[in-house]
């Protein structure tokens, strides 16, 4: 139990070690694995989902075929975890069974109180808008219904919590019977312990009073703006069903006071028909989404920021576009810090799948230029993302009865990726290391495609779709500096594929193969042994490697299956087989290892190493001297810093470890650093390729390396890092009465997480999570004391 909680506890220190502030970064997003939230009997249907932002949780929403078979939908809910873990029972919300004259209820939606951490929940019954209020444990606190009379009838409720003034609004389209609909609203304010309807209805957007034009507005969405107290209201504008409708909004402050008179925004006007948009608030904008419907047959994803003041800063865009295909019910959500995910059915049909895509804050382009995918699904219904960048995406599966989830991650990168390939532009190298090469069903095999790289981006702007199983679906999607890891459910021989694209669109693939086996009782490790001949050369040199050598207590080794790596990258270069004997030529000179390793039948493995020399040219482990004078060329500098933004009580880590020289060696080379780039070297020149450094005022730095070779040339590179104020931080906030643990943690954090290529990835995502973070902590003194209470556990199993 002990290492259980010490294993949590240090896997939340690592989102709270350090605190600071910077210019927003774009975000890639990661695909989860699915999770099964209810399993209906007969068939669900239409729902949504809304984000506790004090706990973590969510509340999944839908309508329930229940058991009557009657199409007269149930309204239940579910509360899940923050790792999808359902808490509780069903929630039932309103059933149909039993009631007489039987009532039809469909269309929902949900939105959450992060101040008194309640749920609104809105839906249509018998084309009347219903609300029931529920406590943070789903149990119902309140039940309302707002204003109806005959022959008005009420579709589609939307609702948006409003933060500044504690209270939710409630939108709808109204039906009037015999002539069109138009947009109503009300709210709901807490007052006296509980959350009631306040004032009457009012009229945001018509068509059909004495002034109008005699247009519907239909099928409502809302989002609140915290910067200016104000709801964007956005709506079909024309016929809905059979003929051209456009996109049109409205911004209206948050009393609704005017809201009638208010100016609309033609958000999108053409041709075609335009439908179902959802709107999403940012930071002091807001991001539509819809469809764009040709025909029939064909309809696409299209998008178009909005800013606060109701002005359009740039033109749609298309974020899903299959020809002939029906890409349908958009739905976005905001990643706090970040941008926009939004997701949308493809061919909702039993093949279809659920696809997604993300639009960074302030931009007009999607950040991938091909959807990504998030499985083979039908019926999306809502996403909604947590302050800490994971969002929680529901759907409903192909057999119509279970209502499915599926996490995305949000994680920043450090630079936003663009659709258009750049002049001259050209394509990346694909390239990864998996480990282990072989394991059972519950090894978790950890990808790193750090090694991918391109001639005009730098590592960390190229983005990386993985393939576990090479069956053309992308099972995860991530930034090249970050790794990834997996576990497969069943034996057998797996390719894994990736691939990078690079910020001009342009992209590559690379596969390895893993090896999924049932480990055998009373197995032992076979022996890995090969000969190489010769044992050096030169670039034109065909060397040959002999495997026939390895062997096993349990296998012939005629059974037993081999992979090479012939120049130590971490990538195998061979498959696996049984066949024993390979050659390889190698490109340039070098000192290579040459690794085998070998894998009985029981799924054990044994690896071993040698050396070969290559003339000719220069690898990684190329030890040749050039003196000055002779035929020598100058280095290439390369600079680097973890991170690249943080506090002034952190030591900033500073690498040369990517610069590289024709003919010497990377460990031969010399570097020396200018951290204030004021034209005094701070170290002396070194072999030492990591060095450490604290600034002792918050500004933004050009610090400047010199790289030298052997030969006595030089090459300079320079890199830019923000150094910020030091408070704010949940460290000072939570151990503000001991300075003893503070100094500990901080020394974990410089120490231990900023050597690791992973910890330098928690450290980054973290800066952008803090603001987040240390709001939630002040919000919930009860997370605030759980997590001082892991924190203090890390530091005494360190003692």
């Amino acid at each position: 139990m002990y290492t259980l909680i010490s294993i949590s506890a240090a896997l939340i220190t690592s989102m709270f070690l350090l605190c600071g502030a910077g210019p927003a970064l774009s975000a890639s997003v990661t695909v989860g694995t699915e999770v099964t939230i209810y399993t209906g009997v007969l068939g669900v249907n239409d729902g949504a989902v809304a984000c506790n932002t004090q706990s973590g949780e969510y509340l999944a929403v839908w309508e329930d075929d229940g058991t009557l078979s009657l199409g007269l939908w149930d309204i239940r809910a579910q509360l899940l975890s923050s790792d999808g873990t359902t808490k509780g029972g069903v929630v039932d919300i309103e059933l149909s069974q039993g009631v007489q004259p039987p009532s039809y209820r469909w269309a929902l939606d949900v939105a959450h109180s992060s101040k008194q951490d309640k749920y609104c929940v809105v839906y249509a019954e018998d084309f009347q808008t219903f609300v029931e209020i529920l406590a943070h444990d789903g149990t119902i606190e309140y039940s309302g219904s707002m204003p109806y009379s005959p022959g008005y009838d009420h579709y589609g409720p939307v609702v948006a919590y409003n933060s500044n003034d504690d209270e939710f609004l409630v939108v709808w389209e109204q039906y009037v019977v015999g002539s069109g609909s138009d947009i109503e609203s009300m709210r709901i304010t807490w007052s006296s312990g509980g959350y009631i309807l306040t004032g009457t209805k009012v009229n945001l957007a018509t068509g059909w009073n004495t002034s109008g034009d005699g247009k519907d507005r239909s099928t409502p969405a809302v989002a609140y703006n915290t910067d200016r107290n104000e709801y964007l209201i956005v709506y079909t504008y024309g016929d809905y069903v059979s003929s051209q409708a456009d996109i049109y909004g409205k911004i209206v402050p948050a009393d609704l006071s005017g809201a009638l008179s208010k100016s609309e925004i033609k958000i999108q006007d053409n041709t075609d028909n335009q439908k179902n948009a959802a709107v999403a608030a940012g930071d002091d904008e807001f991001l539509i989404v819809w469809e764009d419907r040709p025909n029939n047959n064909y309809s696409r994803v299209h998008g178009r920021r909005v800013g606060g003041d109701g002005t359009l800063p740039g033109s749609s865009f298309t974020l899903g576009d299959y020809a002939n295909k029906l890409c349908e019910s958009p739905k976005t959500a905001y990643s706090p810090g970040n941008g926009y995910v939004v997701v949308f059915e493809y061919d909702a049909t039993s093949s279809g799948a659920t696809k997604g895509n993300y639009v960074v804050s302030g931009t007009d382009t999607p950040f991938y230029s091909t959807p990504f995918d998030i499985g083979t699904k039908a019926l999306i219904q809502d996403i909604a993302c947590q302050p800490t960048g994971t969002c929680l995406e529901t759907h409903v599966s192909t057999s119509t009865t279970e209502i499915k989830g599926v996490f995305l991650t949000v994680a920043s990168v450090s630079s936003t990726t663009t659709t258009t390939p750049a002049s001259g532009n050209t394509a990346p190298t694909a390239a990864f290391t998996v480990n282990p090469a072989v394991g059972d069903t519950s090894t978790t095999f950890v990808l790193e495609p750090f090694t991918s790289s391109d001639a005009e981006d730098p590592i960390t702007a190229l983005s990386v779709k993985v393939d576990w199983e090479t069956d053309g679906t992308w099972d995860d999607t991530l930034a090249a500096d970050v790794d990834v890891s997996h576990q497969y459910s069943a034996d057998g021989t797996y390719t894994i594929t990736i691939e990078v694209e690079d910020t001009g669109g342009l992209t590559d693939q690379a596969t390895q193969q893993v090896k999924v086996i049932a480990q055998a009782s009373g197995n032992t490790t076979p022996s890995a042994s090969f000969s190489v001949s010769p044992t050096s050369g030169d670039t034109s040199t065909t060397f040959s490697f002999d495997a026939s050598g390895c062997s096993d207590a349990e296998d012939a080794a005629s059974s037993l299956e081999i992979m090479w790596d012939f120049d130590g990258d971490g990538m195998w270069d061979t498959t696996l087989s049984t066949t024993k004997t390979a050659t390889h030529q190698y490109s340039s000179g070098g000192t290579y290892d040459v690794e085998l390793v070998v894998i009985d039948t029981g799924g054990l493995s044994g690896t071993t190493v040698q050396q070969v020399v290559v003339s000719g040219g220069s690898a990684s482990s190329t030890t040749t001297t050039v003196a000055p004078g002779g035929s020598n060329s100058a280095p290439k500098a390369v600079a680097k810093v973890h991170p690249p933004e943080g506090p002034v009580d952190i030591e900033f880590e500073f690498t040369f470890e990517e610069s590289n020289d024709v003919e010497d060696a990377a460990e031969l080379l010399e570097g020396r650093w200018d951290f204030e780039s004021d034209g005094t070297w701070d170290t002396e020149y070194s072999t030492e390729r990591f060095v450490m450094h604290r600034f002792d005022t918050p500004d933004l730095y050009t610090v400047t390396l010199e790289v030298k070779d052997s030969g006595g040339l030089t090459d300079q590179d320079t890199v830019e890092l923000l150094v910020t104020e030091a408070g704010g931080c949940a460290l000072t906030d939570l151990f503000s009465d001991d300075p003893d643990a503070i100094a500990a943690l901080k020394s974990l954090r410089d120490k231990g997480l900023a050597h690791t290529r992973l910890g330098r990835t928690v450290i980054r995502i973290y800066y952008r999570l803090s603001p987040g973070i240390v709001e939630l902590l002040d919000s919930s003194p009860r997370i605030k004391a759980f997590t001082k209470n892991c924190l203090q556990l890390v530091l005494q199993d360190r003692e």
